[in-house]
């Protein structure tokens, strides 16, 4: 019973999404996840933005693959994308990850907000 409560609660937060690739792109490239991603990398590792480009590239050709880019100059530095949860997330270190709940932005958040504004 707790269960499949469970499994319809967690469906519901992230399995019934079913974003398009317009839907992502039109996420990943707006400025509050840019400015996020700027915000945690950009005075550890400069070549933030051709890792975010990149990123974003490999992502939409496959959006059900869970995307990983790692900068070969700054190997302490991962960006990736998980398509399960539509979360964007950026590891420094092993020990140190953050992920969007950090960004005042996830896909969701993104989604309903685009809503309220149509209406």
């Amino acid at each position: 019973m707790l269960k499949s409560k469970l499994r319809n609660f967690l469906d519901s937060q992230y399995r019934n999404l079913h974003p398009t690739a317009d839907e992502l792109s039109e996420w990943l490239n707006s400025s509050e996840v840019k400015d996020w991603v700027k915000y945690k990398l950009q005075n550890i590792c400069p070549d933030w933005e051709i890792m975010f480009e990149q990123l974003k590239t490999e992502f939409l050709k496959d959006i059900n693959y869970h995307w990983c880019i790692e900068n070969r100059k700054y190997s302490y530095v991962c960006l990736g994308i998980n398509p399960k949860k539509w979360v964007l997330w950026l590891a420094l270190s092993e020990d140190k990850v953050f992920q969007t709940p950090d960004c005042p932005i996830t896909f969701k958040v993104f989604r309903e907000n685009k809503r309220k504004m149509a209406v």
